[in-house]
Order: structure tokens, then sequence, then C-alpha cells
């Protein structure tokens, strides 16, 4: 469950107990185990800690892959640095990747609980701010629920004013029909 976060985040809320606990477990031992634990806890602490830092100044990605690079190699040929884009049901990470930000500049992670809520507010981002590509993956589902059925009003929008001019696995590339430019 944690490493499915960039930056797992789902476990820094126990890293207090961890201490309090290790504090505890420490205390239980004799004075010179206890300033030997600790030595041994700031060596493999200082370890991890260059290990870390090394993996972040490789620029090696763990989590984008072909499909990832093949999308955003497909997508920077229709846009430029700063764009609007839109991303129905897919990548959100894509904004990031392509150098663009969101139409309308709203950004709401596409779960469906989350757009029942915000899916209005993202149409006039899309209307007032049209984007210059959308990407489309028809087969996304959270929790069993797919996600562009979730968001009719949003797919409608797609669907009269974009055309698809590529596709990778699942994911369509749409860019504005000629009428709408």
């Amino acid at each position: 469950f944690a490493y499915a976060r960039f930056d797992l985040v789902h476990l820094q809320p126990a890293l207090p107990f961890v201490a309090i606990l290790f504090a505890l477990f420490l205390s239980k031992f004799p004075d010179v185990l206890q300033k030997n634990f600790i030595v041994l806890y700031l060596i493999c602490s200082s370890f991890l800690l260059f290990k870390y830092h090394q993996t972040l100044k490789s620029n090696q990605t763990r989590f984008f892959g072909e499909t990832e690079y093949a999308l955003v190699s497909k997508i920077d040929k229709y846009v430029e640095e700063g764009d609007p884009i839109f991303a129905l049901g897919t990548t959100p990470h894509i904004y990031f990747l392509t150098k663009t930000r969101p139409s309308g500049n709203n950004f709401v992670f596409q779960f469906h609980w989350f757009m029942k809520e915000a899916e209005t507010e993202i149409l006039t981002g899309l209307v007032n701010d049209s984007p210059k590509v959308v990407i489309r993956d028809s087969s996304a589902q959270t929790a069993g629920v797919n996600l562009v059925s979730a968001m009719p009003q949003l797919n409608l929008f797609v669907e009269k004013n974009y055309r698809i001019v590529d596709k990778i696995g699942d994911i369509e590339i749409l860019i504005p029909n000629e009428s709408s430019n």
C-alpha cells in the first residue's frame, strides 16, 4: 500500500508512533546496548539516505514506462510548454511529463466520487480554456466504475469537439475538430 505512492505518504502518520515504540524498546536495555543500537541505527540510516539520494541524482524513474513516454512523444507534436490539455480517465501525471497544464487550471484526481462534485467546474474550464489535446482512456476504472462513463458531461464535450488522431493501447489522443478552431 505504501509503495503505490511516490512519497510513501500513507506511512508518514505512523512515524511518531514508530519513534516512540523504538525509544520504549531501547529503554529496556542497558546503557551500553542502547548506545550500540543508536550507533547502528545512525549508520544504517546514513547508508539508506545515501542510496536514496543516489537514485534522485541518477534521473532514473520507476513509475513511468514505455506507454507514458510514447504518449508524451505523441502529445508533444501538438502542444508547447504551458498549453492546456485534458486527461480524461487516464494518467494525471501527463501534465508534468508534457510540461502542460490542465484546461481551466483545474485539476481533480478523476475518481468518480470526486468528479460528482467537480465535473461542472472542470467542464467550465474546458469550455473557457479549450485544451489543445485530450487524452482519453475509455476502459479506465476505479472501484469497478468506468471513469469516462462516470463523467458524461466531459465525455460529451470531448465527443462533440475533438477527433481521434492517434491511439496508444487503450489511450486515445484527440485534437480539436477543424470547426472547433
